[in-house]
């Protein structure tokens, strides 16, 4: 059976005109393929092909006023019409389903980030080196690709530019490792997880650690210095990445110790009405997502127990109820038989016995 796998690597050169140029012409090709698409809808009521698209893009090129367009490399231009048209089939399904949507819409040159090349425009040299267009760059190689290059992406961020490689490799089935361990997580504000076994999880607030010095920036950039919108966005580019990194790290730790893991079912939508700031900066939702894939490639279980299971208003240890606990609590008394927990504690508690017993296992 065969997967598809990314590599991500990030380029070192000190001369990036020429990617700047291609992404920039790219989003000139975008933007000018959005308007065909439109004014072709207007006049025809029907949506414009993508052969046909190209086939004009390729008229177009020729023209002196699009001349530049020739340093974007062919299958680039292609893979913009193929978006577009993936981008429009999507819309009109939608609409069809009822769903609320809007079609596709032009995008700034600042915003507009990347362009992606199949089988023709790069060349991987030695010595940790890729060729895109005329420039040879280096490029960081974490590890080795294994499989056969399908795509190349070439990203510009505030912090540099990175490749993406997508390759198709025969997927290899390992063996599981099992531990025989479960465990049950109940998040929090102030621990980020309390686990049933007691190994609680406390990950630092990037955004908060690094609050003092973006609101130096932000006031630099409010007062319009020269270089201050730069500076801004490479701090929070800083910031996903720190987040995004330890969200990595801790997936793998935590399928390397665990079997089974249980959470509560969130509602991150009302929950972000209450802490917005200290949620985002945790990330639960990437967080879980992460976890996800890595528990699928290692085979292992993540559960999730019912959205309404009473986790913290429960006592852990004879069943009574606390239907007057409130979130202001963070010490659960069970009037039944004296218990006295740390709230969250109590709930993880709760949410391993409930999943466990949810999907028939023997504690």
């Amino acid at each position: 059976m065969k997967t598809f796998k990314t590599y991500k690597y990030k380029l070192y050169n000190r001369d990036y005109k020429e990617l700047d140029e291609i992404v920039d012409l790219s989003s000139w090709i975008y933007n000018h393929c959005i308007a065909l698409h439109r004014r072709y809808y207007k006049l025809f009521k029907k949506s414009l092909n993508k052969f046909k698209l190209q086939k004009h893009l390729v008229k177009l090129k020729q023209t002196e006023r699009f001349k530049d367009w020739n340093k974007v490399p062919s299958q680039a231009v292609q893979d913009i019409t193929d978006r577009i048209q993936r981008a429009y089939k999507l819309f009109c399904t939608n609409l069809k389903l009822g769903k609320k949507t809007s079609p596709p819409h032009f995008q700034k040159r600042t915003k507009y980030h990347s362009f992606t090349t199949k089988q023709s425009g790069y060349k991987l040299l030695d010595d940790n080196k890729i060729k895109v267009g005329s420039k040879i760059y280096s490029y960081f190689k974490s590890r080795e690709v294994v499989g056969e290059i399908k795509t190349l992406t070439v990203k510009r961020t505030h912090r540099g530019y990175y490749i993406y490689l997508v390759v198709e490799q025969v997927q290899v089935v390992h063996k599981a490792v099992t531990t025989g361990k479960s465990v049950g997580f109940d998040f929090g504000m102030k621990t980020f997880l309390t686990a049933s076994d007691g190994n609680d999880i406390n990950i630092p607030q990037f955004l908060k650690l690094s609050l003092d010095k973006m609101k130096r920036l932000s006031k630099r950039f409010s007062k319009r210095k020269r270089g201050s919108r730069t500076s801004l966005n490479k701090l929070h580019e800083k910031v996903a990445n720190q987040r995004k990194d330890l969200h990595w790290k801790l997936a793998h730790s935590l399928t390397d110790m665990y079997d089974l893991i249980v959470f509560e079912t969130l509602d991150l939508t009302s929950m972000l009405k209450h802490c917005q700031k200290k949620i985002n900066d945790f990330g639960f939702g990437n967080f879980l997502s992460i976890l996800q894939y890595i528990a699928k490639q290692k085979r292992k279980v993540i559960h999730f127990v019912d959205k309404y299971f009473p986790s913290s208003k429960t006592c852990s240890e004879c069943g009574w109820m606390n239907v007057d606990l409130k979130l202001s609590d963070r010490v659960f008394e069970c009037q039944g038989c004296g218990l006295v927990h740390d709230r969250d504690y109590n709930a993880s508690i709760n949410i391993h016995r409930e999943g466990t017993s949810s999907l028939n296992l023997i504690l």
